[in-house]
């Protein structure tokens, strides 16, 4: 077995085992921890300045999964002790109260139209 099947194989059994699901087939599980890893998997980018153009860019171009009701561009921004910046910016579930797709970076700086979006504000809904 691969390791990356064997991986999702057990990611599966965890997950179902926590749903209370026992008697799952070894197909099942490997599918349902498959799907697991492939939804917890954000993309985590190092720069050295975040720019709002940059976001703005990319939630044009996941603009097809947003519907301004359920879904919506979102950011939450951190500062970190060491100054730096831990921004998650991406598609968000209202109902759900979480990310379906999305971007994580790391900053030492953001550009004043940024800082200016965020100013105080730790979640700010953006519209393209």
């Amino acid at each position: 077995m691969e390791p990356i099947t064997l991986t999702a194989l057990l990611v599966g059994k965890y997950v179902l085992t926590h749903l209370g699901i026992t008697a799952a087939t070894t197909s099942t599980a490997t599918a349902v921890g498959g799907a697991t890893i492939a939804a917890a998997t954000v993309a985590t980018v190092v720069v050295a300045t975040l720019s709002l153009s940059t976001m703005m860019n990319w939630f044009r171009s996941k603009q097809h999964k947003v519907d301004n009701h359920r879904y919506v561009n979102r950011s939450v921004q951190d500062r970190l002790s060491n100054g730096d910046y831990a921004t998650q910016y991406g598609v968000f579930d209202t109902h759900n109260d979480q990310f379906i797709d999305s971007v994580y970076t790391r900053s030492s700086s953001i550009d004043s139209a940024l800082a200016s979006k965020h100013a105080g504000r730790r979640t700010v809904t953006h519209y393209v």
